[in-house]
């Protein structure tokens, strides 16, 4: 039903919407097996595309062809909100002293998001950093390695939780030459 609301509709803004429904979802669920195939044919050739409608069908693509674990909840306003404009979902992580902002999908796990802050900030890995959940720092244990960062996002937002994504600075080795 979305993918005629997109090809087979009049109205402009109801297109748009339908494309950026067809990108949420596409994070959620797989469509049927019989209709992956065809879908995919008529993603690719609207991906041609250099506008917004473009850029949401290469991301419904990537969501559609790649391997990633299952969704618990479904998406939070701030992830509908970065989907629904192609961009990729940002995510604030607190140090003691300033905040750092790295993009993330609907998929990526707190492990590899952990991977990002170390790349992004030039951390030097150690053994003890990860990312922790909490009102203040260290409130709560550190995230399971596993979880799907936009799940426990989601989760916050459900429950009207005031908690934030905070870094283990206690162990961290910044590099010298930076």
């Amino acid at each position: 039903q979305i993918w005629k609301q997109t090809t087979e509709n009049p109205n402009p803004d109801s297109v748009r919407k339908g494309w950026e429904l067809m990108a949420i979802l596409s994070g959620l669920a797989q469509p049927a097996d019989a209709l992956l195939e065809p879908l995919l044919d008529h993603l690719t050739a609207v991906g041609q595309s250099t506008d917004v409608v473009g850029l949401l069908a290469k991301y419904i693509i990537k969501n559609l062809t790649t391997d990633h674990p299952q969704r618990k909840f479904a998406p939070s306003v701030k992830e509908i909100t970065a989907i629904s404009m192609g961009q990729a979902i940002p995510l604030t992580i607190s140090f003691p002293i300033a905040e750092t902002v790295i993009h993330i999908t609907p998929h990526t796990t707190v492990a590899e998001a952990t991977e990002i802050v170390i790349r992004e900030l030039g951390i030097q890995k150690s053994a003890g950093f990860g990312l922790v959940a909490g009102i203040m720092e260290g409130a709560e244990g550190p995230l399971e390695p596993d979880e799907i960062v936009c799940d426990v996002m989601a989760q916050w937002a459900r429950t009207a939780n005031n908690k934030k994504i905070f870094a283990r600075p206690d162990l961290l080795t910044l590099p010298l030459n930076k």
